[in-house]
C-alpha cells in the first residue's frame, strides 16, 4: 500500500515539475549585464526574469559656471559629453521581443546653458525630455540623490522620468539588448557670468511587455 502511495506521489511530483518547466516564459533577461568599468552601478533582476533595474553612482556630465572677466574669445560654446552603453543579455525563442524602459534622472540648468539627453535602445532613438515632471513626484533610487540634495539648484532644475517603448530583434545565438545614452551639457564662453549645467542619470528599469510573452535570461 505504501509503495503505491509513494508511486502516486512521485508521478504527481514529476507532473508538477514538468508543468512548472512549461510555464517558464519563452524569453528571459540575463544577469551578465555589462557596463563601462568607470561607471559604478548595481543591478536587480526580478525572480521571473521579466524585468531588470540598474542604479548608477556616477553617470553624469556637467559644466561649471563661468567667472566674471573670464569669458572666452573664440565664439564657441563649451561642451561636455558622455556616451554610455549597457548590454543586457536575454534568451528567447521568438524573432522579436517588445520591451519598455523607464529612465530617471536629474537636470539643473542656468540661463545661458543647455542639457540634452538622447537614448538609443532596440529600434527606438528618442530625445528625452529632461524638464522636471510637474504632475507627479519622481523619486531617485541611486546614491546621486544624496549628492544632489547639497548641490546648488539651477534656474531650472528637478527630477525627470521618461518611458521608451521599443522592439529588439533576435539576430544572434546569444542576443543582447544594447542601451546607449548620450549626455550633453553646454554653455557659452563669450558671455561673462554664464550659469552652469548638470545632467545626472540615476537609474533605469527595463521590462518585457506582457503581450510579448517573454522573460529575462536566468
Amino acid at each position: 500500500m505504501s509503495r503505491t502511495i509513494f508511486g502516486l506521489l512521485t508521478v504527481a511530483s514529476l507532473a508538477a515539475f514538468a508543468a512548472a518547466e512549461d510555464a517558464k516564459p519563452a524569453t528571459q533577461l540575463g544577469q551578465d549585464i555589462r557596463v563601462p568599468a568607470n561607471i559604478g552601478f548595481s543591478t536587480n533582476i526580478s525572480m521571473d526574469h521579466q524585468s531588470a533595474g540598474l542604479v548608477f553612482d556616477n553617470l553624469f556630465t556637467e559644466e561649471d559656471r563661468t567667472v566674471i572677466g573670464a569669458a572666452g574669445a573664440l565664439n564657441q560654446t563649451l561642451t561636455q559629453s558622455k556616451v554610455f552603453t549597457v548590454n543586457i543579455p536575454y534568451s528567447t525563442d521568438q524573432r522579436s521581443v517588445s520591451m519598455h524602459m523607464d529612465l530617471r534622472g536629474y537636470a539643473s540648468v542656468d540661463a545661458g546653458a543647455k542639457v540634452r539627453l538622447i537614448a538609443c535602445v532596440g529600434d527606438a532613438t528618442q530625445v528625452i525630455d529632461v524638464s522636471p515632471v510637474k504632475d507627479k513626484v519622481v523619486k531617485l533610487k541611486g546614491t546621486s540623490k544624496e549628492a544632489l540634495a547639497t548641490a546648488p539648484a539651477g534656474e531650472t532644475s528637478g527630477n525627470f522620468q521618461s518611458r521608451i517603448e521599443f522592439t529588439v530583434q533576435t539576430e544572434a545565438a546569444k542576443p543582447v539588448c544594447p542601451i546607449t545614452l548620450f549626455l550633453l551639457t553646454e554653455r557659452s564662453t563669450d558671455k561673462p557670468d554664464v550659469g552652469g549645467a548638470l545632467l545626472v542619470i540615476d537609474s533605469l528599469d527595463l521590462e518585457i511587455n506582457k503581450a510579448a510573452k517573454a522573460a529575462l535570461k536566468p
